[in-house]
Order: C-alpha cells, then structure tokens, then sequence
C-alpha cells in the first residue's frame, strides 16, 4: 500500500497490541520510506507510533517508541486551504502495547479517526 503513494502523502500509523509478528521485510522498509528510524526496533507487544510522509527522509517525521510504555506523536500539519478548512490540522496519535493499556488512537483535529481500546 505504501508503495503506490504519491511522495508527500501523509501517513498516520499507531500499533495496538502486537504489530511485529507479521511485519515483513518489505513492510518494514516501506515504513522506512515514510522517514522511521525505530521501525526494526519494534518487538512483541511494544508501543509505536509514526506521522509519516511519503518520501520523508529518515529521522525527519515525528515517531515514537517503547518496549514499555505508552508512547504519542503530536504534529501540527500544514494542508491544501480550501473554503471549508483551515490551512493546518493537528494530528494526535497514541499507542499502548498490551501490558500497558493495548489500544491506539489517531486524532486530527481532535475528532477521532481511529479508537481502538
């Protein structure tokens, strides 16, 4: 799915309880294409969290991790104005593995987009 993004395309991912089991190879380096450095540090059940964009340089978009621990990324985005929105939106999202809670959320402008707890 990644790989057929345009370049610039925003791209929000929180994990909920376990996502490394079945992360591929090929998985993990399309994450990397959206600036993540801590993507192979991903283990069973740990927190991750990326606000990602399609061509990022790594280390460049906002991402966070932990074995233990609940984790968030919070960015405030620039976008296309148009008549009906503002010229920003700010996104908000968080990751609990299972011992520490086992949800994900991802906000943008405080409506949720996803919740799952």
């Amino acid at each position: 799915l990644i790989s057929s993004l345009k370049d610039g395309v925003w791209v929000f991912i929180s994990v909920k309880d376990e996502a490394s089991e079945n992360l591929t190879t090929d998985a993990k380096n399309a994450i990397k294409k959206l600036g993540s450095t801590k993507i192979d540090s991903l283990g069973r059940r740990h927190s991750w969290c990326i606000i990602g964009r399609k061509g990022a340089a790594a280390g460049s978009r906002v991402e966070a991790h932990k074995s233990n621990g609940e984790v968030s990324c919070s960015e405030t985005l620039p976008i296309k104005q148009t008549a009906s929105y503002p010229d920003v939106a700010h996104a908000q999202l968080k990751s609990a593995g299972y011992s520490v809670g086992n949800y994900a959320t991802i906000k943008v402008d405080e409506n949720n987009v996803v919740s799952s707890g």
